[in-house]
């Protein structure tokens, strides 16, 4: 499961590294979401 999640952050990294210029500030509101939860 923690090998899952970890590729699975580090598809998100690679996916918001290419969205960046358009939704860095949202990626960035996500992530803080994501981790209060």
């Amino acid at each position: 499961m923690y090998d899952e999640q970890l590729q699975f952050e580090s598809n998100e990294e690679n996916q918001s590294k290419i969205k960046s210029k358009k939704t860095g500030k949202y990626t960035i509101a996500l992530k803080l979401i994501i981790t209060l939860n």
